[in-house]
């Protein structure tokens, strides 16, 4: 491998660790209270304790920067572009519903790239907790793919 090569493929680690760490997650709970009204709920609702990657947040990043392989098509044509995974961490740590939140309409290649790398985390995250219960939750994760 070139120096060249080497250079590069550690700019492409370096910038999806660093996009990585803008990481977003939503909850598919929510407050069902009637905002046309000024009612105040009958039982409060408690934000729940968030899933997490076994390995912690860092240990998620390092992962996906390994796993990662830029697709060939879209190193040829020179593109870059970003990647939103949303999925859901089941109450048992595993992942499904892996889907992209919007399609890349010039490169698809970063989506299913991203797809493929994030089941692979499957069984290794703790559940979230609603009240010391483990619940189903809603992730969403950019994964960025840069030539730069």
């Amino acid at each position: 491998m070139s120096i060249n090569n080497v250079c590069l493929n550690m700019r492409f680690a370096l910038l999806l660790l660093v996009s990585l760490l803008s990481v977003k997650h939503l909850s598919s709970q929510s407050d069902t209270t009637d905002l046309n009204t000024h009612e105040t709920p009958k039982k409060e609702i408690v934000a729940p304790e968030m899933a997490q990657y076994k390995k912690g947040e860092m240990g998620l990043h390092m992962f996906i920067a390994r796993k990662v392989k830029y697709p060939n098509r879209c190193r040829e044509l020179g593109i870059s572009g970003i990647s939103i995974i949303q999925f859901t961490v089941t109450k048992d740590g595993k992942v499904e519903d892996i889907e992209p939140l919007y399609k890349h309409k010039t490169c698809p290649e970063f989506d299913q790239e991203a797809v493929r790398v994030i089941k692979r985390t499957s069984g290794e995250w703790f559940p979230a907790k609603q009240s010391g219960k483990p619940v189903n939750i809603r992730f969403r994760l950019p994964i960025r793919f840069s030539l730069d």
